[in-house]
């Protein structure tokens, strides 16, 4: 058997482990340690390393240490014996780092004997050396995976799983071998052909019992039925079809009768229909020429009163222009008047600066005595003289100017004056004849149609008696053919009671057939099921003989577990599949802390044998177990030793954000030991 120890573990930022190496130093180590100081998170550490799970199996775990920071790497590295091989398994949750040295994540490193791999080749070198997956290794190494750690997944039950690993351990014979093996159940083999299994095979048998028996309680009840069915005759069956004979007779008879008469009555419906129509196309068009007419007559009229509206619609356009133009001109003259007092008004502005150019040379000459020009003695009183002169002159022409100005502005005003008061009476009136001309309306009575409407009145009066005998004629048809109805229909009534005595001869026979087939069949129903039930009753006789062989090959590979694998359903007297184990006729649940760790390892201890391999046993809460049995493997006992404060001997609280232990007394905070012993 190949065998796999421990020799040393190193844990780096792992749960509550911030840096720690562990060493073993024999195949009999004992760890002590209070509650919380890390016993079980260096067996997770373990399975971490070689699995990436923990020792439950599970891949999602909170396995990074609290303190550790951003960057911080977490690494278990496990060195092992393997035999004579000495095996060193590396695994690294490793910080990631960009060029600039910033944090960018992690990734996970694998290394044996040094040798970087990643983690799937990892794993698969570790299933390789250890010739078993996680679930077995689980098994082999933790004396309550099986029992009550396991996990079933989706789908799977717990104690599905527990018993697909437990059949791993026997090479029990299939219900094929089994039935050869005991020749009282050879009459099965022939159904392994159809189904997978004699449990399989059941589960159809029953399924047709069920439905047999459901056809059986049926049947007394159909077979009452049909004797219920059968109705006693007081009537010749002779004279009844004899009787029906005469009357179908009749029936066609009448039929052939009412065909001729109702095609002559048809013809005549036919040719006072088509007079009818012929009146009313003559109607129709009639009624056409009289639109016709009224339109010609509308047409013309508004003729007239398109022209009439034109010629005033022109005659106003003329007036209008002359009006215009009128005002053109009177537009043209105000303007040019504009223009003419514009320049007498720059005219007058002339003069006043001619006028103000005198006064202020005569003021400025008032002081000197000498002619600027010909330097001579000035005449005070002929400059004077002179300058007046020039004043007068000036200012009569501006007089005159002024009065200019007056008289082109009162001219100005006359024009406009004329131009508000241009007469547009003649416009006025032209519209008001627009008007009238437009708000003329043809009254299609004034038309006279008189011709048209004495035709109309005698069509219509034609149709009218036509219509008459129309709908006197299709009375007379409807009261023929309810005639031949009646006397079919009566023929009919008596036909559908003869045929219904008729069918209770029929329905009769059919009952005693039927009666007949219900009393074979219920002998071949009673039969068939004695057949399935014999078959059923073997097959639950092999699946008992099935349970016991399985039983017995599963037992054998155990010292102290024995192992329930099936249990008798009292519902339905089934044999029903589940998988416990019992010690000593104790049921699992019922035994003591310490016989539940016995079973665990008596568990181990067989698959180790099955499986070819001794790993490292974990055996948590050690302290209950007195006896230990001698197990081929590497056994590592995890023991809780109760450590108060060292200061007051106090008790202490949970770890704290620091993963540190606080007295419940005086607060003081310290590390419990954990100690690894050769014992």
């Amino acid at each position: 058997m190949n065998k796999l120890t421990i020799k040393e573990v190193t844990i780096v930022n792992f749960k509550c482990f911030q840096q720690k190496k562990f060493s073993f130093p024999s195949d009999q180590v004992t760890i002590t340690g209070d509650n919380e100081t890390g016993k079980t998170s260096i067996y997770d550490a373990f399975c971490w390393c070689l699995f990436g799970k923990n020792s439950l199996g599970e891949k999602s775990f909170n396995y990074k240490n609290t303190l550790a920071k951003d960057g911080e790497n977490t690494e278990v590295e496990v060195i092992t014996q393997f035999g004579e091989k000495e095996i060193d398994f590396k695994r690294v949750y490793e910080a990631k780092f960009t060029r600039l040295k910033e944090f960018n994540g992690y990734s996970t490193q694998c290394f044996i004997n040094g040798i970087p791999k990643s983690v799937k080749d990892f794993e698969k070198e570790v299933y390789h050396i250890l010739s078993i997956g996680i679930d077995e290794f689980n098994l082999i190494t933790n004396p309550k995976y099986l029992t009550e750690q396991i996990k079933g997944g989706k789908g799977v039950l717990d104690w599905q799983k527990r018993r697909e690993l437990i059949y791993v351990l026997t090479s029990f014979k299939n219900d094929k071998e089994l039935i050869q093996q005991n020749t009282k159940f050879l009459q099965l083999e022939p159904i392994l052909n159809k189904y997978n299994s004699v449990s399989e095979f059941i589960q159809a048998i029953k399924y047709d019992i069920s439905k047999i028996n459901s056809e059986i309680e049926l049947m007394p009840t159909r077979i009452d039925q049909q004797m219920k069915n059968t109705v006693a005759i007081d009537f010749s069956i002779e004279e009844l079809q004899k009787e029906k004979v005469e009357l179908q007779n009749k029936i066609s008879a009448i039929e052939e009768n009412s065909d001729d008469t109702y095609k002559q009555f048809t013809k005549q419906i036919v040719n006072l229909s088509q007079e009818i129509q012929d009146k009313k196309i003559e109607m129709e068009k009639l009624n056409s020429q009289i639109s016709q007419y009224i339109q010609k007559q509308r047409e013309e009229f508004f003729k007239t009163k398109n022209e009439k509206n034109s010629e005033l619609q022109q005659k106003r356009f003329d007036i209008e222009i002359e009006i215009t133009a009128l005002q053109n001109k009177m537009q043209s003259d105000i303007k040019h008047l504009q223009l003419k007092y514009q320049q007498k008004q720059n005219e007058i502005k002339e003069l006043q600066n001619s006028m103000d150019k005198i006064q202020k040379n005569h003021i400025a000459l008032e002081n000197k005595t000498l002619c600027p020009v010909c330097f001579n003695a000035l005449d005070k009183t002929s400059v004077d003289k002179n300058v007046k002169i020039q004043l007068d002159h000036f200012q009569k022409q501006k007089d005159k100017c002024k009065k200019e100005l007056q008289e082109i502005i009162q001219e100005i005003e006359k024009i406009k004056m004329n131009k508000n008061n241009i007469d547009t009476s003649k416009l006025k009136e032209i519209d008001s004849q627009i008007q009238n001309v437009m708000c003329q309306e043809l009254d299609i009575r004034e038309i006279n149609v008189d011709n048209f409407k004495q035709k109309t009145t005698i069509l219509k009066s034609e149709i009218s008696t036509l219509q008459k005998e129309l709908t006197q004629l299709n009375i007379k048809v409807d009261q023929y053919l309810k005639q031949s109805k009646e006397e079919i229909q009566h023929c009919l009534d008596r036909i559908k009671e003869i045929d219904k005595k008729l069918n209770i001869v029929e329905q009769n026979k059919k009952s005693e057939l039927l009666y007949n087939q219900l009393q074979q069949q219920m002998q071949e129903y009673l039969s068939k099921k004695d057949e399935l039930q014999k078959m059923c009753d073997l097959s639950s006789d092999f699946i008992q003989f099935k349970c016991q062989e399985i039983t017995q090959s599963v037992n054998n590979c155990f010292e102290v577990v024995k192992w329930n694998l099936f249990k008798f359903n009292k519902t339905d007297g089934e044999l029903k599949e589940y998988c416990e184990p019992e010690v000593n006729g104790r049921e699992y649940k019922d035994l003591s802390a310490s016989t539940k760790i016995i079973a665990g390892l008596d568990i181990i201890k067989a698959f180790q044998k099955h499986f070819g391999i001794s790993l490292p046993i974990f055996i948590d809460n050690s302290e209950s177990i007195t006896y230990f049995p001698e197990m081929d493997a590497q056994s590592i006992k995890l023991y809780v030793q109760e450590e108060n404060c060292p200061k007051c001997s106090s008790k202490t609280k949970r770890r704290n954000q620091d993963l540190l232990f606080e007295c419940e007394n005086c607060g003081h905070e310290f590390n419990k030991k954990l100690e690894i012993k050769n014992k």
